[in-house]
Order: C-alpha cells, then structure tokens, then sequence
C-alpha cells in the first residue's frame, strides 16, 4: 500500500489527476481482490468523483462497474442493477460495443439474482446479439449458457434447447475442451429438467 500512497501523493505534486484516478482504481480492484469492500468502494468512488470532474467517459464506465460488481459481490443486486444501468447510459454515449455487451451480461445475471427472470433474459439477449455481432464466440457461448440456465429454470425445458445446441456448434468449431465442458454440462441439467417437467405434467 506505500507504493501507492507514494505513486498519490507524486501524482498530487506534479497536479495529475488522471494518474490520481488510476491508482484509487487500481486500489479498488486490489482491495475487491482481498475482499475489503467497504475500502474497495470508497476507491471507486473517488475513482468516480475524478472522472466525472474531468470528463471521462470511459473512466466513469470503469468505475460505475467496478462499483457494480463490488454490489454483486455483496448481493446487494439491486444496487448493482443501479450501477450497470448508469454505466450503461455512459457506454451507450461512447458507442463502445464491448462495453456495453459486458455491462448486459453483468446486469442480466444481477436482475436473475434479484427474481425479475424476463428483464434478465433481455438483457442476456442484448449481450448476445452484440457479442454475435462482434463475432466473439467464446461470449456468445457462454452468454447462450446462461439464458438456458434461466429457461431451464423458469419456463419450459425445450426452450432452452436453441441456446444449448447454438453454444455447443460455436463450442465445436472452437475445438477448446473449457467451453465444450461448459455447455455439455448444460445439456446434462436440460435432460434433468425435461425429466422433472414431464413427471410433473403426468
């Protein structure tokens, strides 16, 4: 931590305040990493503070869902869904694709956590259509994961099956044994449903 009260306090001498803002969010990451939330957060929030006096879009992003994730990690998840959609709004203003795509994601898993099932599945899909976009399909896999996780969980079983059979075929292409895992097991717990949803209808 001296390094970085040092590498502050150089920064405040020389009057830069960007450099100012790199270290409180690289302090906010370091003290997320150890679990020091309530430190963490008033890093982002100076971080934050910083962007917004100067401008910064992309900073004001970064901070936004740093603070957003730090929420997650605290279920508190409707604080996080305030983050993300704040980050949001920015990222739309900078027309940044990725950004927007991973803030989606983050949102949709923070709106499942909260039991608002639809507006997840509508966040997910926005994720994956600009990762598809994009053509990132190591994300289109496991965005198209977590959708059948939710339909699995919340709707009829075969719904799910596009989203399983769509990540397996870009899994396939890949050839990395990570993802194919990943959506196989998926595959496993839509056989446990279907199972379970037929019993139920009989």
């Amino acid at each position: 931590m001296n390094y970085y009260s040092e590498s502050t306090e150089i920064f405040r001498a020389i009057g830069d305040i960007t450099g100012i803002a790199i270290i409180y969010n690289n302090l906010g990451l370091l003290y997320t990493e150890q679990e020091d939330y309530d430190d963490a957060i008033e890093a982002f929030e100076e971080t934050l503070d910083i962007a917004e006096r100067l401008g910064d879009l992309r900073a004001i992003t970064n901070a936004l869902e740093n603070l957003g994730n730090v929420a997650m990690q605290q279920e508190n998840y409707q604080q996080s869904v305030n983050y993300y959609e704040k980050s949001l709004e920015a990222s739309r203003k900078m027309g940044d694709k990725r950004i927007i795509a991973a803030t989606q994601n983050n949102m949709g898993k923070a709106l499942n956590a909260l039991g608002r099932y639809m507006q997840a599945q509508g966040s997910f899909q926005s994720a994956l259509d600009l990762y598809a976009e994009m053509g990132d399909q190591p994300a289109v896999i496991n965005v198209e994961c977590q959708l059948a996780s939710i339909i699995l969980s919340h709707d009829e079983p075969q719904n799910a099956l596009p989203h399983l059979q769509n990540a397996l075929d870009i899994a396939a292409q890949l050839e990395q044994k990570n993802h194919l895992w990943g959506v196989l097991l998926g595959f496993v717990d839509y056989a446990i449903y279907q199972k379970d949803y037929h019993d139920a209808a009989i």
